[in-house]
């Protein structure tokens, strides 16, 4: 349920494309540097998406499992209604950290993408090998889940803290609810640093993957038949 509440909130922002083509002055960025921006902006927002999650296991668990269990048994119901916004309301500290966390992402990548050499298009530009290409992703994917395993694991360290917050949030919200929930996130805040710093090594050694791939031979024009 928190996981549905989280894309519904930022697919709006994720969803404007840096344009690889002409910008509004008709200039042309070389293609490459801005796939390395969008590869970034992921990167950025898979990080967001971390601190997120974490922020809403740490408060809002209870409420997350009661409104999945009431909407599972009755999507229109006014119980599942009820408890959707019960779990909006929980989760309204967190998606107040995220949004200009996602926001910075963008324009982090926004202006990356316009510091982006400029280009000369050609009719048939020079490609990696797919197959090549395909291998990077899938090892670029690997890094990335070991990276998430990892910054999970170090939460484990946090969790009576965690628990401690929640317990304090119970009620409501309250000055030792806040204060645990500060522990709680200065607890898990390093966990959440070194996944950046992870994720950005494993987007790094992508590039440097694909990169090294051989570019696919481009196709001869065929010459007309001979009269």
């Amino acid at each position: 349920m928190i996981r549905k509440v989280y894309w519904v909130a930022v697919a709006a922002l994720l969803a404007m494309p840096l344009s690889a083509g002409a910008d509004q002055g008709g200039i042309v960025r070389d293609p490459q540097c801005v796939q390395k921006c969008r590869q970034q902006l992921r990167t950025c927002a898979d990080a967001a998406r971390q601190d997120f999650r974490m922020c809403a296991a740490s408060t809002c668990s209870a409420e997350s499992d009661a409104a999945k269990a009431a909407c599972d048994a009755d999507p229109r119901s006014d119980t599942c209604q009820q408890a959707r916004a019960t779990l909006r309301q929980c989760l309204s500290p967190c998606f107040n950290a995220l949004r200009p966390a996602l926001r910075s992402c963008l324009d982090d990548a926004v202006s990356c993408a316009g510091q982006c050499p400029q280009v000369t298009p050609t009719p048939r530009p020079a490609t990696k090998d797919p197959l090549c290409v395909a291998s990077c992703r899938v090892t670029f994917s690997r890094c990335s889940a070991d990276a998430r395993e990892a910054a999970i694991s170090c939460g484990e360290a946090c969790k009576d803290l965690v628990q401690a917050a929640r317990d304090a949030c119970a009620g409501g919200r309250s000055d030792a609810c806040t204060a645990a929930l500060k522990a709680a996130n200065a607890c898990l805040q390093p966990c959440g640093e070194a996944l950046r710093t992870a994720l950005g090594t494993c987007l790094s050694a992508s590039q440097d993957c694909i990169s090294a791939c051989p570019d696919r031979p481009v196709p001869a024009t065929p010459q007309p038949p001979r009269r």
